[in-house]
């Protein structure tokens, strides 16, 4: 089984963009600060995981999610690999498949 969760917020505004194929495919990139608590330092530090989202899960992150806002996401983790100017890279990160909302909309007086 490969799935995940994490609670955390928005380390920037998520990256939107469009493939150029037929569909015009919404790809969603962000990362999010999940707090684990540093024996050493005796208090929470930020653990950054980078995050994609595709679909309609992209669009909908991009609108309406900026930097700082805490999101609640479950999916699976991926591990991409290529080579550039004869260097091996890869990046770990969590593929969306769904999410939740976890910041209150501006404006809102908690009741409703």
């Amino acid at each position: 089984m490969n799935s995940t969760q994490q609670i955390g917020n928005l380390g920037n505004d998520p990256e939107v963009k469009y493939l150029d194929n037929d569909k015009g495919t919404c790809i969603c990139n962000f990362s999010i600060a999940v707090p684990v608590y540093d024996k050493r330092k005796n208090e929470d530090v930020p653990n950054w995981i980078s995050c994609k989202a595709i679909g309609k899960n992209a669009e909908n992150i991009g609108e309406y999610f900026k930097k700082g806002h805490k999101i609640g996401i479950t999916g699976e983790l991926r591990n991409d690999q290529w080579e550039k100017d004869g260097v091996k890279h890869s990046k770990t990160y969590i593929l969306v498949s769904s999410f939740d909302f976890l910041t209150k909309k501006e404006g809102a007086t908690g009741q409703q």
